[in-house]
């Protein structure tokens, strides 16, 4: 039995009852876990595990799978779920880290800034402008802990928050993804 903190990212039902979870953990990297029987009502771990919250999990490596054989809710982050604006700043984070990291690989000062993100959306208020530019900074500082650092000017004075025009910001994330997909 394998024990680790993690954040969920993605849920995704799985035959009638079940759900397979994608999971940032600090261990073990991006992980996808079947939770088995997690759609009944009467699962005792449906209350301990949920989209965007932030849990100590146990799993069994299975055929396929590991399976989810417990779950303790440490941060539900329910704040961020109450609000949209901030649903969809977890859920760009989310899509991110699922899309380009490679699944089982250890990267825990990547979680660290997931966790602190995910607990700083959820007790901050955001505008439009406020979730652009922190969805930016998010991934400049995922791109500085894995060892790259943007030389683009416009980059730095986003990050620094100087001069900051509503353009910058596509033109940043389209950068982002250029480098996500380069070395991830």
């Amino acid at each position: 039995m394998h024990f680790t903190e993690g954040i969920v990212l993605e849920q995704k039902d799985f035959k009638e009852n079940d759900r397979v979870l994608s999971v940032f953990t600090k261990d073990y990297g991006i992980i996808k876990v079947l939770a088995r029987g997690i759609r009944k009502s009467t699962s005792k771990l449906s209350s301990q595990i949920d989209l965007f919250s932030f849990v100590e999990i146990s799993f069994v490596l299975g055929s396929g799978y590991k399976v989810l054989s417990g779950a303790y809710l440490k941060d539900g982050f329910f704040n961020l779920k109450q609000d949209l604006k901030k649903q969809k700043l977890a859920k760009d984070i989310s899509s991110l880290l699922v899309k380009y990291f490679p699944k089982n690989e250890k990267e825990e000062d990547v979680f660290e800034i997931l966790k602190k993100a995910f607990f700083y959306i959820s007790k901050n208020n955001f505008k439009d402008a406020d979730a652009k530019y922190f969805f930016v900074y998010f991934q400049y500082k995922v791109l500085e802990s894995l060892g790259y650092e943007p030389e683009e000017a416009f980059i730095k004075n986003i990050v620094s928050k100087k001069n900051v025009k509503e353009e910058f910001f596509d033109k940043a994330n389209k950068m982002f993804l250029r480098y996500f997909e380069s070395i991830l």
